[in-house]
């Protein structure tokens, strides 16, 4: 049964041509050879002739061997043969339901991967549409892009984070990096591109980006059936600028209450924007902006993060070079 799930005709005949050659076989072979089972043979053999093969031959003449055949061997080929076909039968709707499970496997595989391309369409357009707001975001969610994956696989070694980080965690991680500065649409062109320091008053609604981030990637990709991207993609838009002491927003979020992809991507962003030149400042060195993170360390960041980033230093600061 197992081998006709492959090759279910051929195999099917295989069996039944052996099924009808080897019943004859046997019950010829056991009148000749000596199986005393007076029950089948007890109207083609004597009693006294049981125990001789060549007593037994002669009387196997051409009546004898139709009866044998008519009385023995066809009402078991019949129903071995109806078992063969019940078999194939059963072996059969089997394999109709696996080509259809297949096939609507296939179907939802190719649905995944459709929605997958949708997605990460959406987030490009987006990503352009930030671009055209302010040409420094644009290059900036490219770069955070590529520090986050390095953050992730490397966070993903250590013990804490290695169940935490799974690689489809990673890759909706990444993928929702370009979303986090999203709601910097919404800010005014004057505030955003200020050339210069922003006041207190202008940075008030310069903290609404990352609200209305969040709520602009949650309408966006929650009718996505992969709500998992939608929160990972929520967590880094809304959370991003939260700090480790508790002194960032919008939330005042302190130490683990900011989700992990946040946190992840407060490095990522914070080490971009030092290496970066803006209208309104300089840029720094890797090797100095990455001091900044170490220092930071514990205060904005989280110190478990900034540990496990410094075992991969010189990748990581080559990454913006």
């Amino acid at each position: 049964m197992a081998s006709q799930y492959r090759f279910i005709k051929r195999d099917w005949y295989l069996i039944f041509i052996t099924t009808v050659l080897t019943i004859p076989i046997i019950i010829y072979g056991s009148y000749l050879f000596g199986v005393t089972d007076y029950n089948i043979y007890k109207n083609a053999l004597d009693a006294e002739h049981i125990n001789d093969l060549a007593s037994r031959a002669s009387l196997l003449t051409g009546e004898r061997i139709w009866s044998i055949f008519i009385h023995y061997c066809f009402p078991r080929i019949l129903i071995i043969t109806a078992i063969d076909f019940l078999l194939a039968s059963i072996v059969n709707r089997n394999v109709i339901m696996l080509d259809k499970q297949a096939n609507l496997s296939n179907e939802v595989s190719r649905g995944i991967e459709r929605q997958y391309e949708i997605q990460n369409s959406v987030i490009e357009e987006l990503a352009s549409v930030i671009e055209t707001r302010d040409t420094n975001t644009g290059e900036h969610v490219r770069r955070t892009k590529l520090y986050v994956d390095l953050i992730c696989h490397q966070l993903a070694k250590e013990n804490k984070y290695k169940f935490l980080l799974s690689e489809d965690k990673i890759n909706k991680i990444i993928a929702s990096a370009p979303l986090h500065d999203i709601g910097k649409i919404v800010v005014s062109d004057r505030i955003l591109l200020k050339p210069g320091k922003l006041t207190p008053e202008e940075f008030e609604p310069m903290k609404i980006h990352t609200v209305k981030g969040g709520e602009m990637v949650q309408s966006f990709f929650n009718n996505f059936s992969d709500y998992s991207f939608a929160n990972e993609a929520y967590e880094i838009a809304m959370y991003h600028h939260e700090k480790r002491n508790g002194k960032g927003y919008p939330r005042g979020l302190s130490g683990e209450q900011i989700p992990l992809p946040a946190r992840i991507m407060a490095v990522a962003d914070v080490f971009d924007a030092l290496v970066s030149k803006r209208v309104y400042k300089d840029s720094i060195s890797p090797e100095e902006a990455f001091e900044v993170l170490v220092n930071e360390s514990g205060s904005h960041f989280d110190p478990e993060i900034i540990e496990s980033l410094k075992k991969i230093k010189n990748e990581f600061i080559n990454a913006a070079k």
